[in-house]
């Protein structure tokens, strides 16, 4: 099969290729999630839930999502720890981590309170993602809160992409 094979299942199209096309961002949902956390989701083994205090809408359940690494440094060093000691990772460090960017592109199949993912932290809900694809650069981008949707054209951002 070539790079650039495309497949369908259940509805969401999936491709072989190493790496997300960046000019297929336009438009897609997008989480903000703090390093090294974000770093996690592309890596081999690596997160396949989001944990939040809120549900993901419905109406996203299915849906390809961007994840946005966040600016916010005041954890890094416990969450680093946390993810050597709980999941066996070495995480790099914060200088080697890209902040403010988009880093790739996950499918979000699911929101629960029960997952058994040794990601999934209890009291939390569990946003299920699976099919993680980096970007091969990051993209800059000014994040937001919660999940929001991502424009470059007629923004200030149209040139990054």
């Amino acid at each position: 099969m070539s790079e650039e094979t495309e497949h369908r299942t259940s509805n969401i199209e999936h491709r072989t290729s190493k790496y997300f096309p960046k000019e297929e961002l336009e438009g897609m949902l997008c989480l903000t999630v703090w390093q090294p956390w974000a770093w996690c989701f592309f890596q081999r083994g690596g997160k396949d839930v989001e944990n939040r205090l809120y549900p993901a809408p419905a109406a996203a359940i299915g849906q390809r999502m961007a994840i946005h690494s966040g600016l916010n440094k005041k954890e890094y060093d416990s969450a680093r720890e946390s993810i050597k000691h709980l999941h066996g990772l070495a995480v790099p460090s914060l200088r080697d981590l890209p902040l403010g960017q988009i880093l790739g592109v996950v499918t979000l199949v699911g929101c629960s309170q029960g997952s058994p993912s040794p990601w999934a932290a209890e009291g939390q809900w569990h946003w299920q993602v699976r099919d993680a694809m980096p970007l091969k650069t990051p993209v800059v981008y000014r994040g937001a809160q919660g999940l929001f949707r991502l424009h470059f054209k007629d923004s200030e951002q149209q040139n990054l992409i």
